[in-house]
């Protein structure tokens, strides 16, 4: 699977994410997107799901000036669990850095 053409200069691939909904108690898939960064050179962290207190509990992606090694996983190169790559591979340098 691929993320879609980007758009142009100063997006961003925002990786999609399991939610979950608690007036139907499940979970549901919120798709990528390609996003404009808030900031020329400012980096998208994923949000992900971490294990505090016995039970998992979503922590929520931010943008910055740099991503960020979050509760082990190196964001710097991109998330390689399943259904994102990060930015490997990715030939549009758009994808990794705003402009």
């Amino acid at each position: 699977m691929t993320s879609p053409v980007c758009p142009g200069d100063g997006y961003l691939w925002t990786p999609g994410y399991w939610a979950y909904d608690y007036d139907i108690s499940d979970y549901y898939w919120v798709p990528g997107d390609w996003i404009m960064a808030p900031e020329v050179g400012f980096l998208w962290t994923p949000g992900y799901w971490g294990w505090e207190g016995g039970r998992y509990r979503w922590w929520d992606g931010y943008w910055g000036p740099s991503r960020r090694f979050l509760r082990g996983i190196n964001y710097g190169f991109g998330y390689f669990g399943v259904g994102f790559g990060g930015d490997a591979g990715m030939a549009d340098t758009s994808s990794t850095t705003a402009r």
